[in-house]
């Protein structure tokens, strides 16, 4: 009766309980159990065993079959999550092997390249070569024609007052503009400019 009452006890404070507070509980009885264990002695190690046997034996002897079953869906669930672990750090265990595999594939691939390298590097190259004749003319002509004042020569274009290369430019004569009535000049201008409208007159003459 007080094993029964004490079973009754522990499972409603197991169930007021929140489940941190569950995993805190497992991992101190975890820790406790390791600690009596590191104590223990060969003999004591096995006297654990047979208890832990015997009570499991008594258990499922005096267990209902619904007990039972629960019993062995916690330890197919437990047995699962073991198998999963296992097989997780020998997968990490296989990834490993086959890295450092890889790497020495590497090193000694690179090994292998730098000794063919090492022989090559004895035999006499010509470095730098000379420069060609053709090519020094070609370039000193390329210079000379781009820096002549021909085309270094600037101009303000008429129409959009902007400063470009001459070459770039084109002349353009006032016959051949079209729309030229277009192409007027501001009336504030003229306040500004003397003898504006002189060279107006002349222009349209």
């Amino acid at each position: 009766q007080q094993r029964t009452l004490a079973r009754e006890r522990s499972a409603t404070r197991r169930a007021l309980l929140t489940p941190e507070e569950t995993q805190q509980q497992r991992a101190t009885i975890r820790e406790i159990n390791a600690a009596r264990r590191v104590a223990f002695t060969p003999k004591e190690i096995e006297q654990q065993r047979s208890l832990a046997v015997d009570r499991s034996m008594a258990k499922r002897a005096t267990a209902t079959p619904i007990e039972a079953e629960e019993q062995r869906v916690l330890a197919r669930e437990r047995t699962a999550t073991r198998r999963a672990a296992r097989v997780s750090e020998e997968a990490k265990q296989q990834q490993t092997v086959a890295y450092k595999a890889t790497r020495l594939q590497k090193t000694v691939k690179q090994k292998q390249t730098v000794m063919k390298r090492k022989p090559n590097q004895d035999a006499k190259v010509d470095w730098p070569k000379p420069v060609d004749m053709d090519c020094k003319v070609n370039c000193l002509k390329n210079f000379i024609q781009h820096m002549s004042m021909d085309s270094l020569t600037e101009s303000v274009c008429g129409i959009c007052n902007i400063r470009r290369y001459k070459r770039e430019l084109r002349h353009v004569p006032l016959s051949k503009i079209p729309s030229i009535e277009l192409l007027k000049i501001h009336p504030d201008l003229h306040n500004i400019i003397p003898k504006i409208q002189e060279i107006n007159s002349f222009n349209s003459n």
